[in-house]
């Protein structure tokens, strides 16, 4: 009959010394609104502009491509591309084409990107938008698109919360609603 009660009263101190650890415990701090810090940022050709957060990296960067070397109009195209990241994480890549593009083109615009008629490849996450000057190739990136562009090459080691992946997509996509053009003229083909 003893022991029953010291088991009784053992387990009695054990629970009120857990119960009071429990109590004591660290609480998690509420969770913060992390206010983003935007700026604009203007491609060098003066042809679009975007907010993108203040703490991301900027890597514009061009260079030239020459196709049909060996037939009898060989294309000579201006290539200027920018990139938006955040290191290994998400990003949006802007690329201008110099040269109006060939008629018809292969994807019919379905949707808009800065106010002109754009294609969505969505294997690719990849807009096109034709104009009577250039192509602008608009590429997003985030963890779960499978789909990094530059520096973003890394892939993710672990599967991220599908909140995070979600907040990502919202600001990649923020991003993108922001992308503006100046003086660019949407190609009709007749």
């Amino acid at each position: 009959m003893r022991t029953k009660w010291l088991i009784l009263i053992i387990v009695g101190i054990v629970s009120v010394m857990l119960a009071a650890a429990w109590i004591q415990r660290p609480k998690a701090a509420p969770a913060q609104i992390q206010q983003v810090v935007m700026r604009t940022y203007t491609d060098p050709g003066k042809v679009f502009s975007v907010a993108v957060p203040s703490t991301w990296s900027i890597t514009p960067s061009s260079g030239s491509s020459t196709t049909g070397l060996n037939s009898t109009h060989p294309l000579h195209q201006a290539i200027q591309i920018t990139q938006f990241t955040k290191p290994a994480e998400m990003g949006l890549t802007v690329q201008v084409l110099s040269g109006q593009p060939a008629c018809p083109l292969a994807e019919k615009p379905t949707t808009t990107v800065g106010g002109l008629p754009a294609s969505y490849n969505p294997a690719i996450y990849t807009w096109s938008i034709p104009t009577t000057n250039t192509t602008v190739l608009v590429s997003v990136a985030y963890p779960g698109t499978n789909s990094f562009h530059g520096p973003l090459r890394s892939a993710q080691p672990t599967p991220l919360p599908k909140a995070t992946v979600d907040a990502d997509k919202h600001l990649v996509l923020t991003l993108l609603k922001s992308l503006s053009f100046s003086d660019l003229k949407p190609l009709v083909c007749e």
